[in-house]
């Protein structure tokens, strides 16, 4: 990493920060996908922690609600008044967001992948709109991305330092804490044992039975904490893992809720630049969905704010995205001109950071990007957390869907528990094109304008919110 490099990590952090900074001090706290505010206030009115039962977010895993529930109480021993409790709560998903972006940006440079590549990669993630969005909303989501994200730097740290014992103390904790974050975050308890079984396998330092060792010992606190979190679970709604959709699903049918015919293979960027919301033709694309909501707000909730002219429109919008029927698709002409324009730049700006994932994915799993920079066996045991992350994020996506066939279940906000792997796949796939002069213009401009977008984007929204 060139000093120029590290500087422009240092601009697109601070930029980055500073854009989810903006946005969750204007945002109301109940601003948001569901209330997570529930669990915490029951927690703290009962001093224990909530039945799954007990509200539509309860059955959640505790991390997040134990420490927002700590640190409510500790602004409330301090004299801070109720309103201000709320704030300094809802703000601490923002201090997630912002920590995941430090540690992605420890990732990239711990992979020493060279300088463009790594500042295309970390500007990505720093501009990306789901995970400013995310950053601003008061729920457990960047808690998640920010215990995977966690787990796979102390993971790299502790192969480069060959399974020393206070790294793996590190990471076992880590671990333990992330599977207890969100049902998503599960996905972290194989992905960390990857590197442990392929080191076994392939026989490398410091020996088999140490790599055991250091395996089951990582492993073992966040498989007891995953027993304690379970077995109530088991005992009371006979699974391990209930959802809110099992135990309110009579509610959310009688809400107007309508299951749907999920597009499985299409794509539809075109369209979704076209009309970038949740249009007919695309909002049952599953991968049309991910993508674009991944960079634009497709399902409102900052949009009511700069465009609430027609309240009338968004509740026509409300129902049709809950329904079945496309007729009630209240059209576009409700959002404003430069609203439809920057969603339109933004979704033709991401399709960038798609193409270099793709190719950097592909790289990963055919284990081309050995030839991209110098790595023996050793490294390239750390290399396989990666596909395995994503796969996992994918294959949970695809099989919740599947259960639960709704627009509502299909969220970029679960993709984001990738995001190591993302960051990665789209560093090498800049590197694929790095080694051309069209290819370093090209991720030179994206990456520019993605930033300079998103940037307008935000700051239109933050004065949208601070006019409210």
């Amino acid at each position: 990493m060139t000093p120029l490099g590290r500087r422009v990590l240092l601009l697109c952090l601070l930029a980055g920060s500073a854009l989810r900074v903006l946005l969750v001090s204007v945002n109301p706290p109940t601003n948001a996908f569901d209330d997570h505010f529930r669990p915490i206030t029951l927690l703290l009115e009962t001093g224990r922690l909530p039945a799954a039962s007990d509200c539509w977010e309860c059955y959640h895993p505790p991390v997040f609600y134990v420490v927002s529930a700590g640190i409510a109480r500790l602004a409330s021993f301090a004299g801070v008044a109720a309103v201000g409790v709320q704030k300094i709560v809802h703000f601490m998903p923002c201090l997630y967001g912002i920590l995941t972006l430090v540690l992605l940006a420890s990732i990239l440079r711990r992979l020493r992948l060279p300088t463009l590549p790594t500042c295309v990669a970390f500007a990505t993630a720093c501009f990306l709109p789901r995970h400013v969005y995310m950053s601003a909303m008061h729920s457990n989501d960047t808690i998640a991305y920010l215990g995977v994200t966690l787990c796979v730097a102390l993971n790299l740290a502790a192969f480069d330092d060959g399974l020393r014992p206070r790294r793996l103390v590190l990471l076992a904790l880590a671990l333990a804490a992330t599977v207890l974050t969100k049902y998503t975050s599960l996905v972290a308890l194989p992905m960390v044992l990857a590197p442990f079984a392929a080191a076994w396998a392939w026989r490398l330092a410091p020996g088999r039975r140490r790599i055991a060792i250091a395996g089951v010992g990582v492993a073992l606190p966040a498989l007891v904490a995953l027993l304690l979190f379970t077995l109530p679970n088991v005992r009371e709604y006979g699974r391990p893992f209930p959802s809110n959709l099992e135990l309110f699903h009579d509610e959310w049918l009688a809400s107007g809720r309508a299951a749907r015919d999920i597009d499985w293979w299409g794509f539809h960027p075109l369209q979704a630049i076209g009309t970038p919301i949740l249009a007919p033709g695309q909002r049952d694309s599953l991968w049309t969905v991910l993508w674009a909501s991944s960079f634009f707000d497709t399902e409102p909730r900052f949009l009511r704010f700069t465009d609430p002219a027609d309240p009338a429109w968004w509740e026509a919008y409300d129902r049709y995205l809950g329904g079945a029927d496309d007729a009630a698709w209240p059209g576009v002409e409700a959002l404003s001109r430069a609203t439809r324009l920057t969603g339109s730049l933004l979704l033709t700006l991401g399709l960038l950071p798609l193409l270099l994932l793709l190719l950097g994915a592909l790289d990963a799993v055919l284990g081309r990007w050995r030839m991209l920079f110098p790595v023996d066996r050793p490294a390239a045991v750390r290399m396989v957390m990666l596909p395995l992350l994503a796969l996992g994020i994918a294959a949970g996506i695809v099989l919740t869907t599947w259960k639960f066939p709704y627009t509502f279940s299909m969220k970029s906000t679960y993709v984001l528990n990738a995001l190591p792997a993302c960051v990665v796949f789209v560093a090498l796939g800049a590197e694929r094109i790095a080694s051309r002069a069209w290819g370093r213009q090209l991720l030179l401009l994206g990456t520019t304008l993605l930033g300079i977008t998103c940037t307008w984007h935000v700051l239109t929204l933050f004065a949208a919110l601070l006019a409210t």
